[in-house]
């Protein structure tokens, strides 16, 4: 349910930084295809890619990959049943056709759109053989015991994860049979927080009156090196460039 509503009956303000790591999840996942197309042999010109959620990344993700002629099916039933445009189609012919199964989807817990263990072991095990099978959206979103069971038990299946159910915990032994994986949640690059910041930002400097005008310096990690001293004779070379940097 959206507070939108009720922050407006109560005068409060709202901001919002919707699809601001967009780029970088869709720069994840195209690289992630590449390593395994190279590893594996194949080439994703070959290889129909099922996007199942079409917002802010599987939108981006949708028109890269078809800029380079690669076929995509598209799943996404809210937008569908909203009669949006595009060419949806449902998750089991999804699972049927698609060679990459990529999930870009919010996590519902319940309700007519859930998508908690929306990748159960029953859609898992439906997978073509030799599939690769992605999520780059919400952890529980891929059920990540049925998972690790078909890996497990031989499943021919490529697997990438850019997320974990249970973050910040994971499953060590799940992480042992991905063949791609990474805590974005730890790392976020620094473009992606400047782009938070900036869209958070304007809108509350607007309603005060107020410059809302980046600079780095605000957004920049703290400095924890306050000092380095190296031990070593002055007639090194090396150290010679050094003293260029006021070590």
């Amino acid at each position: 349910m959206s507070m939108k509503p009720w922050l407006k009956q109560a005068g409060i303000g709202f901001s919002a930084a919707p699809g601001c790591n967009a780029i970088a999840v869709v720069e994840y996942v195209f690289s992630s295809l590449l390593m395994l197309a190279e590893r594996d042999g194949f080439s994703l010109h070959d290889r129909t890619v099922g996007i199942v959620g079409v917002g802010n990344v599987g939108r981006r993700l949708q028109a890269r990959l078809e800029a380079l002629g690669i076929k995509t099916l598209l799943c996404d039933p809210p937008r569908a049943d909203r009669g949006d445009e595009g060419d949806f189609r449902s998750l089991d012919e999804l699972v049927q056709h698609a060679d990459i199964l990529t999930f870009h989807t919010p996590l519902f817990k319940d309700g007519p759109y859930k998508t908690l263990h929306l990748a159960d072991e029953k859609l898992i095990r439906s997978l073509k053989p030799g599939a690769i099978l992605i999520n780059a959206c919400r952890g529980a979103v891929v059920d990540n015991t049925a998972l690790l069971t078909c890996l497990n038990e031989g499943q021919k299946l490529s697997v990438v994860l850019d997320v974990w159910e249970g973050e910040p915990e994971l499953n060590v032994e799940l992480l042992t049979k991905v063949d791609s994986a990474r805590r974005i949640s730890q790392v976020i690059p620094w473009k992606v927080k400047h782009a938070v910041l900036r869209k958070c930002l304007k809108p509350i400097a607007s309603l005060l009156g107020m410059n809302s005008t980046l600079r780095w310096i605000h957004y920049c990690p703290r400095q924890s090196l306050v000092a380095l001293r190296c031990m070593a004779r002055s007639t090194q070379p090396t150290l010679k460039k050094a003293g260029a940097f006021g070590v």
